[in-house]
């Protein structure tokens, strides 16, 4: 895995498709991004997330047929966000703490 760290747009991205499949919409109020594809990118390169998206078929309230994308973490891929947040805690860990009220 990449010693990266991600931006706090991809990491909040991370997080939510860690638990379930999420839409672009939702990926983009989560982030919050209007272009939260960029950082599904982001998460892609620098985490080597695959983070595939499956296109879901409904009829728009027009009545023409469409359809949305949705991306999803693979089993592998919730292993890799699962050894990552590890390392990010155990980074914070070893880091001196300020005493309460300072910092």
């Amino acid at each position: 895995m990449s010693k990266h760290t991600v931006c706090p747009r991809a990491f909040r991205l991370m997080l939510a498709l860690l638990s379930a499949p999420r839409t672009r919409e939702e990926c983009d109020k989560l982030a919050p991004s209007s272009n939260s594809p960029h950082y599904i990118g982001v998460l892609r390169e620098k985490v080597k997330l695959k983070l595939p998206c499956e296109y879901i078929p409904f009829v728009t309230s027009d009545g023409i047929k469409s359809r949305y994308g949705r991306y999803y973490a693979t089993s592998d891929d919730r292993a890799k966000i699962r050894e990552y947040l590890h390392n990010v805690e155990a980074t914070n860990d070893s880091q001196e703490k300020a005493p309460l009220g300072q910092g």
